[in-house]
């Protein structure tokens, strides 16, 4: 309880692909460093810094301090998820996932899809009898550019998200 890195073996075991926790030293309190969780890394080796506000103390309980990472972690990652579907807009999807974090890249892209199967289908209920095709073809053409993406030279991580995309 007196050390919080102690927890490190053990995060795997309450987070769903969390491999560990980025804990930064923040001070000295007598005997007892004081550690502060700043962030938290993959098995894969991606990294999610915590909003500067949902950074964590790592005093007292662990139960305690481990809920307000959980907190943390789940609203980081809800505005990272905001940003990331803005990126998504105006950014090449080469750069775009490279970026951004694998779960985020994958929820954006099914977020994304469900928008113009939605148009499409509003188009189609409204009289446009090419719509469904205008989308089909749009999502094959993506599907094209990410099968030349996973051919060319990629780093493991990055192939790793964009055959999930593509799956």
């Amino acid at each position: 309880a007196r050390d919080p890195t102690a927890v490190q073996p053990h995060v795997r075991k309450c987070f769903e692909a969390i491999k560990a926790l980025d804990m930064k030293e923040v001070g000295k309190s007598g005997r007892n460093r004081e550690h502060e969780a700043v962030g938290f890394k993959s098995p894969e080796g991606e990294y999610v810094r915590l909003e500067d506000s949902y950074k964590v103390a790592c005093a007292g309980p662990v139960e305690a301090w481990l809920l307000q990472v959980e907190t943390g972690m789940c609203a980081t990652l809800a505005k990272d998820m905001f940003r990331c579907f803005q990126d998504m807009k105006k950014t090449k999807r080469e750069k775009w996932i490279n970026v951004w974090a694998g779960q985020l890249t994958l929820g954006c892209g099914q977020i994304a899809w469900t928008n113009e199967c939605t148009k499409a289908l509003q188009g189609v209920a409204e009289g446009s009898k090419g719509a469904m095709k205008q989308a089909k073809k749009k999502q094959v053409t993506l599907l094209n550019k990410l099968c030349d993406m996973v051919r060319g030279a990629l780093p493991k991580l990055d192939r790793k998200k964009v055959v999930a995309i593509i799956t």
